[in-house]
């Protein structure tokens, strides 16, 4: 089983919240940008991503809302929500696009 290296996460929210640190809001999306339909991506406590403009490198934290799996297709994507720490901190806002560091970002299984 091969994994698929073009899933991406889009940022449409970035949150400061006292008491939880920064939270930040997004949908999977695929190389040219459009939404993921499935529910195929994965994404764990302590993976790292990396800010694709700047570079910036992001560890997650948490994971403290997933929309429900077993959406029909018709439903729009699933937004998560993830709390996060960063290396350099404010540089993650809406419009974001982060990419797997490590292997915990995974796409859909390909053979």
């Amino acid at each position: 089983m091969i994994m698929a290296t073009s899933v991406r996460f889009a940022v449409d929210g970035r949150f400061d919240l006292t008491g939880r640190g920064t939270v930040i809001t997004g949908t999977f999306v695929d190389e040219s940008g459009q939404p993921l339909r499935d529910e195929s991506a994965v994404l764990r406590i302590d993976d790292r991503l990396v800010d694709q403009t700047t570079g910036s490198m992001i560890t997650i934290r948490g994971i403290p809302f997933v929309c429900r799996p077993g959406r029909p297709p018709t439903e729009p994507p699933p937004s998560l929500s993830l709390a996060i720490t960063e290396e350099r901190v404010g540089t993650v806002t809406a419009g974001t696009i982060l990419v797997a560091k490590d292997s915990g970002l995974s796409g859909p299984a390909r053979s």
